[in-house]
């Protein structure tokens, strides 16, 4: 069995940690377009910030490999 080195696990996990936070951004901007726009849609948006909490939660309990 082969192991990684330190320095290739760091930065595996370094980008894990940028797609991590990378999803987390955008899923908070899903929400913020969703609800920003219900007002003006009559509530359509109201489906894009239920997709975007969906996303956010995913992301925040996802763990690392």
């Amino acid at each position: 069995m082969q192991y990684a080195s330190p320095r290739t696990t760091r930065m595996l996990l370094r980008k894990q940690e940028i797609t991590k936070t990378r999803q987390i951004y955008t899923a908070s901007g899903s929400i913020g377009a969703g609800v920003s726009g219900a007002a003006v849609t009559a509530g359509a948006t109201l489906a894009v910030a239920a997709y975007g909490t969906r996303r956010y939660y995913v992301a925040n309990n996802m763990d690392y490999v």
